[in-house]
């Protein structure tokens, strides 16, 4: 069991506030849709959920199976996905997966050959990054999160960039491998990105 718990958080850039006393529990099993206007705060808080950004009041911890985990070991539990996210853009598609998986564990269903077959690129495995469409690129990144064997996983805009056909492999993608994990997915489109959720946050409700 993996929770995430958020007491009267609060974060601010020079003088403005983006959010606060946010308070909030969630653990596995829970897919929250993080909702907001544009440019109301979603993906700061998401940075804030990640331990990447550090609250300016208030606190969030992180547990795991009821021990308590430090800011700075967050990132070993999570994958993200985020249009603010680079690549590297001098791999190949092979290389890259590679790469990304000496860093975090496969999810055991999966192997190299397997995770590029799933992907539904298997045809431009050996083309760089760097030519690779928007959408082929959003694609992988999300390949790389989903498929990562972490308990939290982290969402931010996932259908940007995407067509149709790559939206209903997202959608059919997170489906297959959410079961226990704790998700948290940025967005307004309830019907293409948040179809999944089963508990909600919204940014506007901690604005003070």
């Amino acid at each position: 069991m993996f929770t995430v718990n958020l007491t009267e958080a609060g974060k601010k850039f020079k003088q403005h506030w983006i959010f606060r006393k946010c308070s909030a529990s969630f653990s596995s099993g829970d897919v929250i849709g993080i909702t907001g206007k544009n440019g109301s705060g979603k993906s700061t808080l998401l940075q804030v959920i990640s331990g990447y950004v550090s609250p300016n009041e208030g606190k969030i911890e992180w547990n795991e199976h009821d021990k308590k985990i430090e800011a700075d070991s967050v990132y070993r539990y999570l994958s993200i996905a985020s249009p603010y996210l680079m690549l590297i853009e001098d791999f190949t598609l092979e290389e890259m997966i590679r790469y990304y998986f000496r860093f975090k564990n496969l999810k055991p269903s999966f192997n190299i050959s397997s995770i590029i077959n799933e992907s539904g690129l298997e045809t431009h495995r050996n083309k760089l990054l760097s030519e690779f469409s928007s959408g082929m690129k959003q694609r992988t990144k999300l390949l790389l999160a989903i498929a990562s064997d972490t308990p939290l996983l982290l969402l931010d805009e996932p259908c940007t960039n995407l067509d149709k056909q790559n939206i209903a492999w997202y959608q059919q993608f997170l489906k297959t491998h959410s079961e226990g994990r704790l998700i948290f997915i940025c967005s307004n489109h309830i019907d293409d990105e948040l179809f999944l959720c089963n508990k909600w946050l919204s940014v506007e409700d901690f604005k003070f």
